[in-house]
């Protein structure tokens, strides 16, 4: 392997790792917090509409400056910040530092994710691009990155087991902003630049006009079918973020318990990513596309089907396996297509926004949603009569199941709506992409 794909495996090791620590227990760490409940924790995800702007707004500096590497540093700090932030909360005693501290800590997470992912992997595409290398080092590198989530969950677990509960989410701190700062350094002073092509000239002239000029270049019938395909399998993904821990707690299982699925989901995950190329050959990009679309459906649809079923202890860890064996495959499945698919819909001078656009189809839109259906979903903590903790957990156990319900019947049309994309583009004979061709 060449060293710089070494480089760009390592960075999303490392900043995937950082990621997660925040990301995937930051609801449930959040929700420890007295002063936070659980509607301001989803209704302050609204913010998360903050990633749309970023995501179009670093992607375009990005085209527009080259400075790919030291944009990604930046927002890698930013993180760091943000997860700083987000680890301190319960140590806050005032009520509105706490509230002002969350509002802050999604604040800096979103506008940096917004830009970080969808840069990078642009970056890479473009390294392998005038490599004339395979493919197959962007699934790679997503790889390199659940291994990295796989990593903080397997540290957190041995943590949890070796100190007090204060100890390991100081561990998990510690982690979370040595891997961030060390991703950064990395992206700044190692990581290969963006080259253009010698034939293509690029502008450096930068304007809100040009952004909305080149986003507009977008606007046809088979990019937004992917486009609110995206934003559906991103609003599914964010439920299962935020509400699986919580919700697997309710059914039982111990955070130790609940980070070994996780962990089991990443191995899946992981492994499809490796063998996504394969599979791509195999059935074809688009059709890989709408594989993510049937999964994420089911994955959310089993969770609605517990009670129904009526799951015994050994039956519900089975479900449980299943549930999160179908994120893992849609995940893998989406990622690769998705970043190919968009990939294939951009000019040389707009590669980095297409990512962009991606990002905020999968981020910021969803996030926006997330919160919408927050409001109107009944509060398990606005009833009076929730002093039992039985009736609490009920009440709540109920709010998970509807959000479920809900987001299922939604994804559901994402399988719709991508079939009438994939029509589109065999209409239109535009299955054979330059970067759809697989090495």
């Amino acid at each position: 392997m060449h060293r710089n794909f070494i480089l760009f495996n390592l960075f999303a090791f490392l900043f995937h790792s950082c990621y997660a620590t925040m990301h995937h227990f930051w609801f449930h760490i959040a929700g420890e917090c007295k002063h936070i409940s659980v509607r301001l924790n989803s209704f302050v995800q609204i913010l998360g509409c903050l990633s749309i702007p970023s995501a179009f707004v670093w992607s375009y500096l990005a085209d527009r400056t080259k400075w790919h590497t030291r944009i990604i540093a930046i927002n890698a700090l930013f993180y760091v910040i943000a997860s700083i932030i987000n680890f301190n909360l319960r140590n806050m005693t005032n009520r509105y530092a706490v509230q002002c501290g969350c509002v802050l800590a999604i604040l800096l997470r979103q506008i940096s994710a917004g830009g970080t992912f969808s840069i990078f992997f642009a970056l890479l595409l473009n390294y392998v691009k005038r490599t004339n290398s395979s493919n197959r080092n962007v699934g790679t590198a997503k790889m390199f990155g659940i291994l990295g989530i796989t990593f903080v969950m397997m540290m957190l677990g041995l943590s949890g087991y070796l100190f007090p509960s204060t100890n390991a989410r100081n561990v998990a701190l510690v982690i979370c902003v040595l891997f961030g700062t060390f991703s950064a350094v990395l992206a700044f002073f190692s990581l290969p630049e963006f080259v253009k092509p010698e034939a293509v000239l690029f502008k450096r002239k930068i304007s809100l006009k040009d952004l909305f000029k080149r986003v507009y270049q977008y606007m046809n019938l088979i990019v937004l079918a992917f486009f609110l395909t995206t934003v559906l399998i991103g609003l599914n993904r964010i439920a299962l973020d935020n509400f699986s821990t919580s919700f697997y707690h309710l059914l039982g299982y111990e955070m130790h318990h609940i980070r070994l699925f996780f962990c089991f989901r990443m191995i899946i995950e992981a492994f499809a990513l490796f063998h996504s190329d394969r599979l791509c050959k195999f059935i074809g990009l688009y059709n890989l596309f709408l594989l993510s679309a049937v999964f994420t459906v089911l994955r959310t649809f089993i969770l609605t089907m517990f009670d129904l079923l009526r799951a015994s202890k050994y039956r519900k860890i089975f479900l449980v396996c299943v549930v999160e064996a179908f994120k893992g495959v849609s995940t893998s499945a989406y990622f690769y297509s998705s970043t190919l698919i968009f990939r294939s819909f951009a000019k040389y001078d707009t590669q980095t926004l297409a990512q962009g656009l991606n990002g905020c189809a999968y981020n910021g839109v969803p996030s926006v949603l997330f919160s919408i259906i927050s409001v109107f979903v009944t509060n398990p903590q606005s009833s009076k009569h929730s002093d039992v903790i039985t009736v609490n957990e009920k009440m709540q156990y109920d709010y998970f199941l509807v959000f479920f319900q809900i987001v299922t019947v939604l994804s559901f049309f994402g399988i719709i709506i991508t079939a009438v994309g994939i029509y589109l583009v065999k209409k239109n004979k535009l299955e054979n992409f330059e970067w759809t061709a697989h090495k």
